[in-house]
């Protein structure tokens, strides 16, 4: 059975994963400080609203959105304009409010219908590994699971990296990436003296995908994979 695709926007990245995202499906995002997160997360709403006509919402905990549209003007991307005609909304939460965001589920529900939003970029889950205990953490990431999943929109959830990192495999600070569809992780590789930004599928449930660590840049156009390996492909 085949399922409907979403184009991910990021140049080269639909090679990759069979086409792009599956429809309605949750794809965990993570990487360390500064491996492009937000750029990525940001460019897969405004290439969606732009060329697929699918409006977006991005709910950032993280940092302020006159922050994101500042750190963004140097792409040739007019957030504050795509916000004004609706094509693409951002939602501010204090840190505290993660957990509590839940509580206005029934707001969010109508914005969303309200707004045709068919594409979500929540950024970010971190604050939730500060919980203490493993089994309270995971009850709360499930409740946001489950809300986000209610919403029936292709979904980023963008969350850091494990620190100290895992030597073996990537993973998330606050382990979001076992109850998602899709795994993404942004890192970094040391090619001689130079740090290349890498890309790599390690999960996406239900999809044929290419495996290894593909070569990525940030530029003046925004985030793209540079040189994708050729390399075999799995489920």
């Amino acid at each position: 059975m085949m399922f409907p695709k979403v184009k991910s926007g990021i140049p080269g990245l639909d090679e990759i994963i069979g086409g792009g995202f599956t429809k309605n499906n949750l794809v965990t995002l993570s990487g360390s400080t500064g491996s492009g997160k937000t750029t990525f997360g940001v460019q897969f709403l405004v290439n969606g609203a732009l060329h697929s006509k699918e409006p977006g919402m991005y709910l950032t905990f993280d940092e302020p959105k006159f922050s994101i549209f500042s750190n963004m003007s140097g792409f040739k991307w007019d957030l504050p304009k795509m916000e004004r005609e609706k094509q693409v909304v951002f939602i501010e939460y204090p840190h505290m409010e993660l957990e509590s965001f839940i509580e206005q589920e029934g707001s969010l529900l109508e914005l969303i219908d309200t707004l045709g939003v068919e594409r979500v970029v929540f950024d970010s889950i971190t604050p939730l590994a500060v919980l203490p205990q493993d089994g309270e953490r995971r009850r709360h990431l499930q409740k946001i699971i489950n809300t986000i999943r209610k919403w029936g929109a292709t979904t980023i959830i963008t969350a850091d990296d494990m620190v100290p990192p895992d030597p073996h495999v990537p993973r998330t600070s606050c382990g979001v990436e076992a109850m998602t569809d899709g795994f993404v992780h942004l890192g970094w590789r040391l090619e001689g003296l130079q740090r290349i930004r890498t890309l790599e599928v390690m999960k996406l449930r239900g999809a044929a995908h290419k495996h290894g660590a593909h070569p990525c840049v940030i530029d003046s156009d925004g985030f793209r994979i540079s040189g994708p390996r050729k390399t075999g492909r799995r489920v």
